[in-house]
């Protein structure tokens, strides 16, 4: 039996493993910066760009990088149905912050909801725990207005106001963007810091293939071809990189490799390239940088980004 090939580059979804996660050291320190003082932050990038990936990873290492057990954080992906009502996301909220949710009831008012929703949550500051919600894909309460009205972030905004409670939320486009669109009439954008997300730097990129390389074990020829066709953005990388190791068996022409590569992007990004583009898109990379660079990766060593 052909044993099977180590591929580490097959999640398309959440990095669920803290050790996968790699680059965004500058987006994570700026939300932090702003934690330690109870300040609300607004993720924005474009789809797949990596936004749930880096609100998973600040939830689970908020707490050891804040160096504060006192923080406790809590992550919610706005798209599941349990969230799609203000009842099922204020009741989630404490369940996962193990109090009780019984005051959370469906035939309650709104506003009964909300007053019994921030005095749990006050019961928590009284003991001084500071509670950050991670709150992806928040465009999907836009969806739901019968249920996340205005009053709802009015609310929220009073609690985030007096630091109760800190949000970082994960969008595509910017709230302020929603509010003038009409989406959102509340002032409750204004107490958000603006991230933006965007591609990895070269840096990143090579930070990343050093540690992937310790599972896939790339040889000098996949490295150069990883290296002229090298993507900054997260989910093209990993995709690159992917199709490199499937082609160990495969081993299909660059032409053809290159085809498979541009088909699986265009299964996740609108208007990307064709397989002549792609190859149109090899970089000049000379012998002596890809031999600098492949000892560099190989030595685990950080790479400079005019490499």
């Amino acid at each position: 039996m052909t044993e099977a090939i180590p591929n580490p580059f097959t999640n398309r979804g959440v990095i669920a493993d803290p050790d996968d996660f790699f680059g965004r050291q500058e987006e994570l320190n700026e939300i932090f910066t702003r934690l330690r003082n109870m300040q609300s932050s607004s993720i924005v990038g474009d789809r797949r760009i990596g936004k749930s990936s880096l609100l998973y990873h600040l939830a689970q290492i908020g707490t050891q990088r804040l160096r504060d057990p006192h923080y406790r954080f809590v992550y919610l992906d706005l798209q599941d149905a349990h969230y799609h009502t203000a009842v099922g996301f204020l009741q989630t909220v404490l369940q996962k912050l193990d109090i009780n949710a019984e005051t959370i009831q469906t035939e309650n008012t709104l506003n009964r909801n909300l007053i019994a929703f921030s005095d749990a949550l006050e019961t928590l500051e009284n003991t001084g725990q500071y509670i950050v919600l991670c709150l992806d894909e928040f465009e999907n309460t836009f969806k739901h207005r019968e249920q996340f009205t205005e009053d709802f972030f009015d609310h929220m905004r009073a609690q985030l106001n007096i630091r109760k409670l800190a949000f970082v939320t994960a969008t595509q486009h910017p709230l302020q963007r929603l509010s003038l669109e009409g989406k959102l009439t509340s002032p409750f954008y204004t107490l958000f810091t603006v991230v933006e997300l965007g591609e990895f730097a070269e840096a990143d990129a090579y930070k990343f293939l050093v540690n992937q390389n310790r599972k896939a074990h790339f040889t000098d020829g996949e490295f150069e071809f990883i290296f002229n066709y090298l993507q900054l953005h997260p989910l093209k990388l990993q995709i690159l990189c992917d199709w490199v190791v499937k082609n160990r068996q495969r081993r299909l022409p660059e032409r053809d490799l290159a085809a498979e590569i541009t088909k699986e992007f265009g299964n996740f990004f609108v208007g990307t390239f064709s397989p002549r583009q792609f190859l149109r898109l090899k970089r000049t990379v000379s012998l002596s940088q890809i031999k600098r660079l492949l000892e560099a990766v190989k030595a685990g060593r950080d790479l400079l980004s005019d490499s």
